[in-house]
């Protein structure tokens, strides 16, 4: 337990033994994606499955976490694999070089204890809502727009979807689903916030955010949370 030393009274052995034998899989290997699996593989969750069929290009430079100069053109995922084996041995890594589609979306969240969106588009987004769904899996979700960004975890029995939620920072950053304004700031806060609600569902530790969203505008130094009005299935 010396490697986890530094968190274990927040997270005990029984808590960390959770996070071991658990299977996380992130949808998007972007900005989010990113820190999401850095963070994933440095607090010990067992298993990343990673899907995204993108390669580095220099405009991720700036929030990706794993872009550099050196890996310009290589798989997102093949490098994230990599660098989860050089942060934690004890964590596998399951790069899948794949878009998500109709015909896949299932196969690929089929098994995981909980799936997180870090897609940066509506379109994706209802896809994979409705494949963890479909397999009744907790979706923790997050869009960003800029400075702005909301966060929220949704469970299996919930009809709500990512639609329902986003109406506050469509209104503001006067988007439709998607802004190509990307900050490594609220990119990371985002990512942080979504992991640790994967931790959250894991260890039953802490109140998760389902039936409500986290919205935060870094411009304004706004953090709130607000419940939203789950609907019948």
């Amino acid at each position: 337990m010396q490697r986890y030393q530094r968190h274990v009274f927040y997270l005990d052995k029984e808590k960390q033994s959770r996070l071991a034998k658990s299977r996380v899989t992130v949808v998007g290997l972007g900005g989010q994606g990113g820190f999401a699996v850095e963070i994933l593989a440095r607090i010990g969750v067992g298993r990343i499955r990673m899907v995204d069929g993108a390669y580095f290009q220099k405009s991720n430079l700036n929030r990706e976490i794993f872009a550099t100069e050196a890996n310009l053109g290589q798989s997102k995922v093949i490098v994230a694999g990599n660098r989860i084996n050089e942060i934690n041995s004890q964590v596998m890594g399951e790069p899948l070089a794949v878009f998500m589609d109709e015909e896949n979306c299932c196969d690929l969240v089929r098994g995981s204890d909980v799936v997180l969106d870090c897609l940066d588009n509506f379109t994706g987004k209802m896809l994979l809502f409705a494949a963890c769904r479909e397999e009744k899996i907790p979706m923790v979700t997050a869009l960003l727009a800029g400075l702005l960004g909301q966060v929220a975890t949704i469970l299996p029995d919930s009809a709500l979807g990512p639609d329902d939620l986003y109406s506050r920072i469509c209104e503001q950053a006067g988007i439709d689903g998607f802004d190509a304004v990307k900050l490594p700031a609220s990119t990371g806060i985002a990512a942080s916030l979504q992991t640790q609600e994967v931790i959250k569902l894991v260890t039953h530790t802490g109140e998760l955010l389902a039936g409500k969203t986290l919205f935060f505008d870094l411009g304004r130094n706004i953090f709130e949370v607000s419940a939203t009005a789950d609907k019948q299935k």
